[in-house]
């Protein structure tokens, strides 16, 4: 059966060719989606100096994975908080943009993410989506989101 056109509509749209970073649980599809674009990566700080941790039993390694989780978790609160859904990553020189940790915690808030976007991408994304690249955590704002429907 053919189709005509009074049944037909724009959607202004834009569309990926990079994968969902998805485990079993996460969303695969989003409507009336708040997107951010960050040019950061979900993960705890490292140092500048090249040093050696000496961890002498489990309850020291628990402790020090707690204190992973939480700052992780720190970060995704504040994505979240803002009404964040989905999650476009930069892709970033140090090849490390997230952990399993840090999608599994994206999975649990229910946030969608697509990661590797390329730099030469993010000023024709931004555009289309009318939002703005947020370059550290500690500049989420509501005003940088953009939306889908």
């Amino acid at each position: 059966m053919g189709v005509i056109v009074d049944d037909t509509a724009w959607v202004k749209s834009l569309v990926f060719d990079k994968k969902i970073s998805h485990s079993a649980s996460r969303p695969t599809g989003v409507e009336n989606a708040k997107i951010v674009v960050i040019q950061f990566q979900i993960l705890t700080p490292k140092t500048d100096i090249e040093q050696s941790i000496v961890i002498s039993d489990y309850t020291q390694m628990d402790r020090i994975l707690k204190e992973e989780r939480n700052y992780i978790l720190g970060m995704i609160r504040k994505i979240k908080g803002i009404g964040c859904n989905v999650l476009l990553i930069q892709k970033s020189i140090h090849r490390d943009e997230m952990t399993d940790l840090s999608l599994n915690c994206l999975t649990q808030a229910k946030i969608l993410v697509i990661k590797d976007v390329e730099c030469v991408e993010i000023e024709f994304i931004t555009k289309t989506l009318n939002c703005l690249p947020v370059a550290n955590i500690e500049h989420f704002r509501a005003k940088k989101l953009g939306f889908a429907y």
